[in-house]
C-alpha cells in the first residue's frame, strides 16, 4: 500500500470505517500541532503506529485567491460549490472556446461569468452556471449556444463569441455540498465558485481535529530454557540432556522439538526482536532460563551462570532498554523450591539485574524476588508489578504451609491500592500463572488457596490492572477474569516459549511448539492494550534451510476480528473459540505456535475453553461438567441416527 499524506487520509476517510491504524512512513509535523491526551506535546517518529478513532471537521477557511481575503465556514455550511477546471480566467467567450479546443476538450463545457450578461429575453446574473453546448451561426453572428437551467426551466441562449466576461470554466456535474467537495480526492487543492459567497473564485482549506491513540510497543519473551550442552550429533542419545532418555535422530543447528533451546536459537530470537522492533519502550522477560534436566545435573552455580548469560545477551542487544524480569520455576536450585525469604540466588540475580532496578526494588528482590517499578519515559500513569508466583506453585514444598509466602499478597494489595490513589494503571507480570493448563484436564499450577487469593485480588483491583503477562506453558493462550455479574474485567496473556521442548506432562499429546516471540502495542497514556503481534520460527524449516527465519504468525485484532486486546475484546474472541469451529481451529494452531496442525475436537474444545474462561478451581470443574452434560444429548442423537440408518439398510 502506497503511503499517503495524513491530510489526504483524513479528508477521504469514511467515519464509519474508524478506528483505523496508521503507520508513520515519513515527514514532519507542525510544532504544537500534536498533543497527547494529557495535553503534552509529543513527536511522531517513522514506524510509529497511531489508531485514528475519530475525525471531526472543525472549520473550513475559505480564501479569495485574487485578494487574499478569508472567511471561515462552519462544517454545516449550506452553500453549494462548483469546481473550476483551472485557475485561469478568460476575457471573452472566444478565448474560452479556443482554450477548450487546444486542450482537446469536447463540448459541452460549463462556465460562469463574473458580470451579469444581458440578452434580449433575460439577464444572466453573475456566477450563474451556463452550459456551452455548441458554436454556430445565429442571425449572421458566430455565437455560443448556451443552456441556462435544466428540465422545464431549460432556456437556450445565443451569446456572441465576442461577449466579454470575465469567464471561468467549471467541471461538469451537479454542484456539490461542502462535505462532498472536501471528501472527494479529485477536488484536492482545487478552485471553486459558490453563489452564496461573493467571490469569483475561492480555495477551501479544511481544518480537522483528529483523535488518535499513539501505539507504543513492548516485547514479551518467556521460557528461553537454554540447554548449554545441545549439540548436533549423529548419536541420537548425545544431542541434548533436556531430551532425557528420548532418541533425537534428526537434530538441526537451530534445535529440536525434543530438546530445549541451543544458544544459536536464543541468540537468533533476541536479534530478531532487535530487527523487528529495535526501540521498544521496555521488555518483559518472564523467566525459565535453564534446561529441563534433573537437579543433580544442574546445580546453583549453573543456574546463575545461565541467568547471567541471558541477561548479558539482552543488555548487549538492547543496551538502552529497560527490562522487567521475573524468575521462573526452573531458575532456582533445587528447581521449584523457592523460599519465602532471602537466599543466595535472589541476592545474585538482584545484582545481575541491578542496571534495570531501583534501589528499593533491589532490596525487595533480595527478600522475595518480587518488586514494582514505574514505567519509563512518558508513561507517567504506568507501573509494572513483577511477582514471584513460584511461591504459589504446587510443586514448591517450601511454601506449602504458609498463608502468604513472603507477604507478597499483602504487598500486592498495598501496591494496587496506592496505584489507584495515585491514578496509575498497572501491568502485572510473573512466570507461573494461576488457573489450569489448557492442553489437558485438571492440571492446576497454584495451590488452591493461593489461586483463590489471586483471583480475589484481580476482582478487587481490576480497575487499575491494565494487563497481566505470564509464561510457563510454552503455549500461546489467555485467561479471562469476570466480576460477579459475569462481565469481563481483566485478561491475562500467556506468551509462547522460545524453547521448542516437547512437554512430558502426563495427558498432553504432541506438546511441542515452534519458538515464539511477541510484541504488544499499547496506549502509553492509559496502558490499554491495542494489539498483540506474535512472530515465530518454523523450526523444521529453519533446520532444513540451515538458516533461521522469524516471520509474522498473526496479529490478534485481525485473527479474531476485535478492535483491541482489552478484556471485552478477548471475551468476544473466547466466544468465537467456544462456538465457531473455524475460530477454534485458528486458535488451536496458534496455541502451539503453528506446530500442531491437527483438528481440535469437542474434548479439545472443552479443555481449552474451560481453561481460558475459568481460572477458579470450582468454576473450572463446573465448566468441564457442563461440557460433559452438553455432549451427552448430542452423542445420544448421533447414536440414534446411526441405529436408524442400520434399520433402513436392514429393511
Amino acid at each position: 500500500m502506497e503511503p499517503v499524506p495524513l491530510q489526504d487520509f483524513v479528508r477521504a476517510v469514511d467515519p464509519a470505517s474508524l478506528p483505523r491504524v496508521l503507520r508513520v512512513y515519513s515527514g514532519v509535523y507542525l510544532e504544537g500541532s500534536i498533543y497527547e491526551i494529557a495535553g503534552n506535546e509529543c513527536c511522531l517518529s517513522t514506524g510509529d503506529l497511531i489508531k485514528v478513532t475519530q475525525v471531526r471537521l472543525q472549520k473550513v477557511v475559505c480564501e479569495d485567491p485574487r485578494t487574499g481575503q478569508i472567511l471561515e465556514l462552519a462544517p454545516d455550511f449550506q452553500g453549494h460549490f462548483s469546481p473550476l477546471t483551472s485557475p485561469q480566467s478568460y476575457t471573452t467567450l472566444e478565448e474560452l472556446v479556443s482554450a477548450a479546443t487546444q486542450h482537446s476538450l469536447h463540448l459541452p463545457i460549463y462556465f460562469t461569468s463574473t458580470h451579469s450578461i444581458a440578452t434580449k429575453d433575460r439577464v444572466v446574473t453573475e456566477d450563474q452556471p451556463l452550459m456551452l453546448e455548441a458554436v454556430e451561426m445565429h442571425l449572421g453572428t458566430h455565437c455560443a449556444r448556451c443552456v441556462l437551467g435544466s428540465g422545464a426551466q431549460r432556456v437556450v441562449l445565443h451569446l456572441p463569441l465576442s461577449q466579454k466576461g470575465t469567464f471561468w470554466r467549471w467541471k461538469s456535474g451537479t454542484p456539490k455540498t461542502l462535505l462532498q467537495v472536501l471528501q472527494d480526492p479529485a477536488y484536492k487543492d482545487g478552485m471553486f465558485t459558490c453563489p452564496s459567497i461573493p467571490w469569483h473564485s475561492l480555495i477551501l482549506r479544511p481544518q480537522y481535529e483528529v483523535q488518535a491513540i499513539m501505539h507504543r510497543k513492548f516485547w514479551h519473551i518467556s521460557d528461553l530454557h537454554l540447554d548449554p550442552n545441545y549439540t548436533v550429533s549423529e548419536d541420537p542419545l548425545q544431542v541434548c540432556p533436556s531430551a532425557g532418555s528420548q532418541l533425537v535422530p534428526n537434530a538441526g543447528p537451530w534445535g529440536d522439538y525434543l530438546c530445549d533451546s541451543p544458544w544459536a536459537l536464543i541468540n537468533s530470537s533476541i536479534y530478531a526482536m532487535k530487527e523487528i522492533e529495535p526501540e521498544p519502550d521496555f521488555i518483559l522477560w518472564t523467566g525459565d532460563d535453564t534446561p529441563h534436566v534433573p537437579d543433580e545435573k544442574l546445580g546453583e552455580a549453573a543456574v546463575l551462570e545461565i541467568v547471567g548469560r541471558l541477561t548479558s545477551l539482552l543488555r548487549e542487544v538492547f543496551p538502552d532498554t529497560k527490562v522487567y524480569a521475573a524468575l521462573g520455576n526452573h531458575d532456582f536450585h533445587p528447581k521449584n523450591q523457592f523460599p519465602a525469604g532471602s537466599n543466595n540466588i535472589y541476592n545474585h540475580v538482584a545484582e545481575l539485574w541491578r542496571p534495570w532496578l531501583s534501589n528499593e526494588s533491589i532490596t525487595l528482590f533480595k527478600e522475595g524476588a518480587f518488586y514494582s517499578e514505574k514505567l519509563p519515559g512518558g508513561s507517567r500513569a504506568g507501573r509494572i508489578v513483577v511477582l514471584n508466583t513460584n511461591l504459589y506453585y504446587s510443586n514448591n514444598e517450601q511454601t506449602a504451609g504458609l498463608a502468604d509466602p513472603g507477604l507478597q499478597f499483602q504487598w500486592l494489595e498495598d501496591v494496587l491500592t496506592n496505584a489507584s490513589r495515585a491514578g496509575e494503571m498497572v501491568y502485572i507480570i510473573g512466570h507461573v500463572p494461576p488457573g489450569f493448563f489448557e492442553k489437558t484436564q485438571n492440571k492446576a499450577w497454584f495451590r488452591e488457596g493461593f489461586n483463590e487469593e489471586y483471583v480475589k485480588v484481580v476482582r478487587k483491583h481490576h480497575r487499575v490492572i491494565a494487563g497481566q503477562f505470564f509464561g510457563h506453558h510454552h503455549t500461546d493462550s489467555f485467561r479471562m477474569f469476570y466480576d460477579d455479574t459475569g462481565a469481563p474485567i481483566s485478561v491475562m496473556f500467556l506468551t509462547p516459549g522460545v524453547t521448542p521442548w516437547k512437554t512430558t506432562l502426563p495427558g498432553v499429546v504432541n506438546g511441542a511448539n515452534n519458538p515464539g516471540i511477541r510484541v504488544l502495542e499499547y496506549d502509553r497514556a492509559t496502558l490499554s492494550l491495542q494489539d498483540m503481534v506474535t512472530y515465530f520460527m518454523n523450526l523444521s524449516q529453519a533446520n532444513l534451510q540451515e538458516s533461521p527465519r522469524w516471520e509474522l504468525e498473526y496479529r490478534l485484532t485481525e485473527a479474531y476480528g476485535v478492535p483491541d486486546a482489552g478484556a471485552g475484546s478477548m471475551h468476544t474472541a473466547l466466544t468465537g473459540i467456544a462456538t465457531d469451529q473455524g475460530t477454534l481451529q485458528r486458535y488451536y494452531v496458534y496455541n502451539s505456535v503453528s506446530y500442531d496442525l491437527s483438528a481440535c475436537g469437542e474434548a479439545c474444545r472443552a479443555e481449552h475453553v474451560c481453561a481460558i474462561q475459568q481460572v477458579a478451581f470450582d468454576a473450572y470443574a463446573t465448566c468441564l461438567n457442563a461440557f460433559g452434560i452438553a455432549l451427552t444429548p448430542l452423542l445420544t442423537l448421533l447414536l440414534a441416527s446411526f441405529l436408524g440408518l442400520h434399520v433402513l439398510l436392514a429393511q
